[in-house]
C-alpha cells in the first residue's frame, strides 16, 4: 500500500493522476495500521483466557509455533470421532422414532 500511495503521488506531481488517488490510499494505509493496532488489543484478553483455561500464569505469552496446512479442496472430510463414538448420543438415537411417533400420535389427538 505505500507502494500504490508513492505511484499515486508521483503520478500526481507529474499531472497524470488526481491527489484522490494519493488521499485515498493514505486513508487506506492509515485503516490498515487502525485495525492492526485493535487486533493487537484484542488479542491481550484473549491470551489471558486461553492462559486461564489452561491453569497458567496469566503473564505468559502464548507462542504460536508454525501453521495449520491449508485444506485440499475436494478432500473428503473425516467424521469426527466426538461425534461418532459418543455413547450418549448412540443412545438416543434408538429412541428417535419413539419420539416422533409420540409426536405424530399427539398432534393427531389434538384435531
Amino acid at each position: 500500500m505505500e507502494i500504490d500511495k508513492e505511484l499515486a503521488t508521483f503520478k500526481f506531481q507529474h499531472g497524470q493522476a488526481p491527489m484522490v488517488d494519493a488521499i485515498r490510499a493514505d486513508i487506506m494505509i492509515d485503516e490498515v495500521k487502525t485495525g492492526i493496532i485493535l487486533l493487537e488489543q484484542k488479542r491481550k484478553p484473549l491470551e489471558l483466557a486461553f492462559n486461564r483455561l489452561l491453569d497458567r500464569d496469566d503473564t505468559l505469552s502464548v507462542q504460536i509455533a508454525g501453521s495449520l496446512p491449508e485444506p485440499v479442496s475436494g478432500a473428503p472430510l473425516l467424521r469426527d470421532s466426538l461425534l461418532s463414538d459418543n455413547p450418549w448420543r448412540s443412545s438416543t438415537n434408538k429412541y428417535k422414532p419413539l419420539r416422533r411417533r409420540k409426536r405424530l400420535l399427539g398432534s393427531c389427538e389434538n384435531r
